[in-house]
């Protein structure tokens, strides 16, 4: 399986596609788990906010335009994690064709090529 790899792989061109896609995906991977996290704090922000007994029709306003702007700013969050989840996909389908070699790289084995 390598050596098959390393057949449709073998230039210096290649390699540095293999490892740009790679840096694509792991950036990717990286955002997803920012965005999820900040997600995830938004919405316990939001049931804290929403839970919170009020009775000054004011304060109930407040309140109201609070949960609001929570949801717009988990909307807008939700859209970037799916801009993301798209390229991370295509940079992975990019590396499709060469397990052994994305393996390689997920794991950041030092990868060299030889003119030899």
């Amino acid at each position: 399986e390598a050596m098959k790899d390393l057949y449709k792989c073998y230039t210096t061109e290649d390699m540095v596609r293999l490892n740009t896609h790679n840096s694509q995906h792991m950036e990717a991977l990286q955002g997803l788990k920012s965005i999820l996290v900040q997600i995830a704090s938004l919405q316990l922000r939001r049931e804290e906010v929403s839970l919170a007994k009020v009775s000054d029709p004011q304060q109930q306003q407040a309140q109201k335009a609070k949960i609001q702007e929570y949801n717009q700013t988990i909307a807008i969050l939700q859209q970037k994690h799916s801009e993301l989840s798209k390229r991370a996909s295509q940079a992975f389908d990019r590396m499709y064709d060469l397990p052994f070699l994305r393996r390689a790289r997920a794991v950041r084995w030092q990868l060299t090529m030889s003119t030899a």
